[in-house]
C-alpha cells in the first residue's frame, strides 16, 4: 500500500517575524515595477483563473527579489506575502534540488533571491502547483476530523465531494483525517495539491526531507491525534 502524507510549514513561532509572514514580496524593492505588477496580475488577482493553464516555468514571471523580514528564521520553506494563488511557500534550493529527483510535472519554479538586508542573499524558488480535484478521494474509506462550538469535536464521513466542500465551508476546524484515494484515479506524483490546498507527498519523498533535515516544514502523521497519512486504496 503507498502512503502519502501531508505537508505544512511549521507552525512554530519562533521562524516568524511576530508570528506571521517570513518574508515579503515588496514593489518597492523591484527595480522595474512592470515585473511587479505582472507578477500580481498572472497569480495574485482574478485573471490568475483565465490563464491557470498557460502556467508553467516559462510563464514570463519575474520575482526579482523577496525580502527577509527583520526577526524571521531562513528556512527551507519559507512562508511570504502577500499570498499568490496556488503557490504555498518559498523552498530553498536545498529543497529544489530533492524535488529535482521526483516526478514534480504539476509543478512550476520561477527563481528568486531572498535577501537579508541588502548584503546577504538566498537562492529561492517560487513554487506554484496545480490543484488535483478532490474527486481523486476515496469517501467510502476516508475519514474527517472536526472540532467546532457549533458540533464538538469528533470523526465524520461524506459522500462526495460536494457535501465535504459544503460541511468544510460551513464548519471551521475540519480538516483531513484518514484519506484513501481512488486506485483509478491515483497518480504517479509524489507532490499534489488536492483541490482544498493541502499539499501532499509520496512515502519516498517524505523520508527525503526528513533525512535532509530540510528546516520550517511539518510533515504530518497526525492532526489532533487523528492520523492524517494518506492512503492509496487497492494498492500493494
Amino acid at each position: 500500500m503507498k502512503k502519502y502524507y501531508l505537508l505544512r510549514l511549521s507552525s512554530e513561532e519562533k521562524f516568524s517575524a511576530f508570528g506571521s509572514s517570513q518574508a515579503e514580496i515588496s514593489e518597492n524593492k523591484f527595480k522595474d515595477k512592470n515585473n511587479f505588477k505582472l507578477l500580481m496580475e498572472a497569480l495574485g488577482s482574478n485573471r490568475y483563473w483565465q490563464i491557470q493553464s498557460e502556467i508553467n516555468s516559462d510563464f514570463p514571471i519575474n520575482l526579482e527579489r523577496v525580502e527577509l523580514l527583520e526577526g524571521a528564521t531562513q528556512t527551507d520553506g519559507l512562508e511570504f506575502s502577500p499570498k499568490l494563488i496556488n503557490c504555498p511557500f518559498l523552498i530553498s534550493e536545498k529543497f529544489k534540488n530533492i524535488l529535482d529527483q521526483f516526478n514534480t510535472e504539476n509543478i512550476s519554479f520561477f527563481k528568486t533571491m531572498v535577501f537579508n538586508g541588502n548584503v546577504e542573499y538566498f537562492k529561492y524558488y517560487l513554487m506554484h502547483i496545480k490543484r488535483l480535484d478532490d474527486g481523486i478521494i476515496d469517501f467510502k474509506k476516508s475519514t474527517f476530523y472536526f472540532e467546532n462550538e457549533l458540533h464538538g469535536k469528533g470523526i465524520k464521513t461524506f459522500k462526495n465531494v460536494t457535501e465535504m466542500k459544503d460541511f468544510f465551508y460551513e464548519n471551521v476546524g475540519t480538516d483531513y483525517g484518514s484519506i484513501y484515494l481512488e486506485k483509478n484515479k491515483l497518480t504517479n506524483l509524489d507532490i499534489f495539491c488536492l483541490g482544498s490546498g493541502e499539499l501532499v507527498i509520496s512515502e519516498k519523498l517524505q523520508q527525503e526531507i526528513t533525512n535532509q533535515e530540510l528546516l520550517g516544514l511539518n510533515i504530518l502523521p497526525g492532526i489532533k491525534g487523528v492520523r492524517a497519512e494518506l492512503n492509496s486504496s487497492g494498492m500493494c
